[in-house]
């Protein structure tokens, strides 16, 4: 019993650190990081993914970032939020197929 309480503990704290490195290096009020893209429709978020990808390109290519954000930290954050802006595309999509085939179940004639 007693290693079980000290593996869930280690999970948890390995949990926990993990999820810390993923945290943005500080809040932005500029630039597309500023955007809440959970709010955003289908094709605004369309948008907004390739507005990202432009903002990674261009800092690669070695411009400022805004502020006073250190480029490294900068550019990780935009690809963490590509990554995050890409998944909800992907979710919205299976949504929205899932609610297209249960349509189509509803309209099926019953055998």
């Amino acid at each position: 019993m007693p290693h079980r309480f000290a593996a869930a503990l280690l999970c948890i704290a390995v949990l926990s650190l993990s999820m810390a490195g993923c945290a943005p290096s500080g809040t932005y009020k500029e630039g597309p990081l500023s955007t809440d893209y959970r709010a955003l429709s289908q094709e605004d978020l369309d948008r907004y993914a390739a507005r990202i990808d432009n903002e990674i390109a261009r800092i690669e290519k070695g411009a400022a970032p805004p502020g006073d954000v250190p480029r490294e930290a900068y550019l990780a954050d935009l690809k963490s939020r590509r990554y995050e802006v890409r998944t909800e595309i992907a979710g919205r999509e299976i949504i929205r197929q899932d609610e297209r085939r249960q349509r189509m179940e509803l309209q099926r004639p019953l055998p």
